[in-house]
């Protein structure tokens, strides 16, 4: 909790300070901490940070910790996001060549009994007189965009996404008002990431390509989908704006796609607060 930080309790009650609901260490997940690598007198080492891991509590780990390589810096304002690659283990990384004041890094790791937690770090590059995030972002998925001879949509049923429980995220792409089939463009994407507004949550989307598959029998009652299209299935923790990126590559080049979803409560979320993940998380977090 923010008012004890660090600290954990055998059961799940309510915090005897604040009184807000406990969090199970089962739901809260591992993070990444960036720490600026102070340089040796005569030298620089502007844009290098110290990665450490973050357990449940809110402690630096020495469990051994797996980073995912392919990783994702974007700026405050999400304009865009910069595919880059991490060492496997946590160490040093040199983000010098991220645009100057606040940034997020964005990406994956396994520890422990976790196979694949989402972390996203905060860092400075450089300095910046507005340290806090404000980007004016609206919702914007349920359109066009058009880049070259290319059109890239998201399908929709005309209701906003709910939070805290999978959905599908169906992504067409035409050419010349010719469907893609999903296999000339998605194959060969990046991942599907979303980045909230305010910083804190990244959430990274699964590609459905199994037919049986139960996100993908519901994606198919899409009254708009269309076979050809690309099936992507993603939760939301919490409520709120969300920035989405995707790369795909189709004849050779890479195309990158930015949309806004606004996501709604589900109704049927657990009773405790999600924001908890953010009261515990580092200052790096």
């Amino acid at each position: 909790m923010h008012c004890e930080p660090g600290k954990h309790y055998a059961d799940r009650d309510a915090c005897p300070v604040c009184r807000m609901g406990l969090l199970s260490l089962s739901e809260i997940p591992y993070s990444v901490q960036l720490v600026p690598v102070a340089a040796p007198r005569g030298t620089t080492a502007a844009g290098r940070f110290e990665m450490r891991v973050i357990d449940p509590t809110g402690s630096p780990t020495a469990e051994p910790s797996t980073l995912h390589r392919r990783a994702y810096v974007a700026p405050r304002n999400l304009s865009s996001i910069t595919p880059i690659s991490l060492p496997e283990t946590p160490t040093t990384v040199d983000l010098s060549s991220s645009p100057q004041g606040l940034c997020v890094l964005a990406g994956r790791l396994s520890a422990a009994d976790r196979p694949s937690d989402p972390f996203l770090a905060r860092f400075m590059n450089g300095r910046s007189t507005s340290p806090t995030a404000d980007p004016t972002l609206k919702e914007d998925w349920d359109r066009i965009f058009r880049q070259d001879d290319l059109e890239f949509r998201i399908r929709c049923n005309g209701e906003p996404y709910p939070s805290g429980r999978e959905m599908p995220v169906r992504i067409a792409l035409e050419q010349n008002n010719t469907p893609l089939p999903a296999g000339a463009f998605a194959d060969a994407a990046t991942d599907l990431v979303f980045i909230s507004a305010d910083l804190m949550t990244a959430v990274f989307g699964r590609r459905v390509s199994d037919p049986s598959d139960s996100l993908a029998e519901q994606a198919r009652t899409l009254a708009n989908g269309r076979d050809t299209d690309a099936i992507f299935g993603v939760v939301f923790p919490r409520p709120g704006l969300y920035r989405g990126f995707i790369t795909l590559r189709h004849d050779g080049r890479d195309h990158q796609f930015a949309f806004t979803f606004d996501v709604k409560p589900s109704g049927d979320e657990p009773a405790h607060d999600h924001d908890h993940h953010a009261h515990a998380a580092p200052a790096g977090r």
